[in-house]
């Protein structure tokens, strides 16, 4: 038995690692080249350093291609939305003040206040924008260094694009056998495709396919360097045991190529650049280490607003929530520890609103606690009435419609829901308060409660 599931007992030691580091093709993806927007300018010279030295066995598929390009706008631009964030504070300042006063009665306060603050607001402009443009996390996009380097660097390593029957083919495998079958790279992105469509949620099986043909046609082992952490990537080794690469993707490549297949994070990297003759500092592995932590964090907050937006459970309302969310998550491994608690803090709001608001009595106890009156009222007469249309569906026998009927209801009473999200992030100014958390909390079981009475509704529709 041993030798027909070989790859679930192996462990390659550190001297096989260390020869593939220095003789196979070595992959990246798409989160290691956006890692290095993140990255202290040390940090990121260094691992350009072992990426150079590495030189002619670098490949880039296709798909890292663009998936790097349609995200490194969004990760680039994380620093100056802090920036614009300070300005846009300062102007609200600014006009808070122009306004103080603003029937006449206070004169002589208001050209008092003037008189303190807006000295002080020209300093801080001034010092905004000095600060800003020597910030060396701040990227031109029109003029981006790392790009550049980027692209010095991948000249002639990019795979070709995949013809589009090819490219619907592989779509089609992961969607239809390799999701079902739980067969890795990929799967722990299903979600996605309800939101972004069947070619995002394969992104990885598609980057697998072009390492896998990769190496038959060049007949070479390959090293992939990646910081995704997902289950679908790794296992686990147990207690006293490494994390090892996934077992289904080593028998899979050898399967397919004849070849050995080694997969390493951006630390690990860095821990084996004394076998290409580079020198690594404490300082880097430890910056490292942080990084990797504070990137988990934030990926597993957009990874559940992309199951949410899956699910079809967000609406229009929730704009700023995400931005809010997305803009923490950019900033959340170099942000300071109260800065890091908000982050999780706000995962946890945004978690509790996850399945909208489903029944009357939930509309009824966010009146309770101060929702808008309105909104609230108007979610509560909806609810009824799709309860009551539901209800007559399932007299009538069209079990069908009475589905669909409860799924728009889903739907459509998750605007309330980020409404009432919004409305506790405007108005709290502690988002980790005990009080805060209670709140939280008991929406979170309400909602909850809720769910698990509508879905037993449903389960005992009779089927059509």
């Amino acid at each position: 038995m041993r030798s027909q599931f070989s790859h679930h007992y192996e462990r390659p030691d550190d001297g096989e690692v260390d020869g593939a580091l220095v003789n196979a093709t070595v992959v990246l993806d798409t989160n290691v080249l956006l890692g290095l927007y993140r990255a202290s300018p040390d940090l990121r010279t260094k691992r350009l350093e072992v990426f150079k030295t590495i030189g002619e066995r670098l490949f880039l598929p296709y798909q890292v291609g663009v998936e790097f390009h349609r995200n490194r706008p969004v990760v680039a631009a994380g620093i100056s939305d802090a920036y614009a964030a300070l300005r846009t504070a300062t102007t609200t300042l600014h006009k808070a003040v122009k306004s103080f006063g603003g029937d006449g009665r206070y004169d002589e306060t208001s050209a008092a206040v003037r008189a303190l603050v807006d000295p002080l607001l020209g300093q801080i402009v001034d010092g905004l924008a000095a600060l800003e443009e020597d910030d060396p996390h701040r990227i031109d996009l029109a003029d981006d260094p790392i790009l550049n380097q980027l692209e010095a660097l991948l000249e002639g390593h990019v795979g070709q694009p995949p013809r589009a029957k090819n490219l619907a083919a592989r779509v089609r495998d992961f969607t239809s056998i390799r999701v079902p079958l739980r067969l890795p790279p990929g799967y722990d992105d299903a979600h996605k495709a309800a939101a972004s469509g069947a070619a995002a949620a394969a992104g990885d099986y598609l980057l697998w396919c072009e390492v896998l043909a990769h190496a038959r046609k060049h007949e070479t082992d390959v090293v992939l360097v990646t910081d995704d952490a997902k289950g679908d990537w790794w296992q686990a080794g147990g207690a006293g045991m490494p994390t090892v690469p996934h077992p289904l993707l080593v028998s899979e490549f050898r399967r397919e190529t004849g070849h050995e297949y080694y997969q390493l994070d951006s630390r690990e990297l860095l821990k084996r650049a004394p076998a290409l003759d580079i020198s690594v500092s404490t300082e880097n592995l430890e910056e490292e280490d942080e990084l990797a932590r504070a990137t988990a964090e934030a990926e597993s907050i957009v990874e559940r607003i992309a199951a949410f937006q899956g699910h079809g459970m967000l609406s229009a309302t929730a704009t700023p929530v995400e931005s809010e969310l997305g803009r923490l998550a950019r900033a959340g491994w170099r942000a300071d520890p109260g800065e890091r608690e908000r982050l999780e803090e706000s995962g946890r709001l945004w978690w509790g609103a996850r399945e909208g608001l489903l029944g009357s009595r939930l509309v009824s106890s966010l009146l309770t606690a101060g929702a808008g009156e309105r909104a609230a009222l108007s979610a509560l007469e909806e609810a009824r009435r799709r309860d009551d249309l539901a209800s007559s569906l399932v007299g009538d026998g069209q079990s069908r419609g009475a589905f669909a009927t409860i799924e728009a209801a889903r739907r459509g009473m998750a605007g309330l829901s980020t409404y009432e999200v919004e409305r506790i992030m405007q108005a709290s100014k502690d988002w980790t308060s005990s009080q805060g958390r209670e709140r939280l909390d008991q929406a979170a079981r309400d909602i909850e409660r809720v769910t698990d009475e509508l879905d037993a509704d449903q389960r005992h529709l009779p089927q059509s």
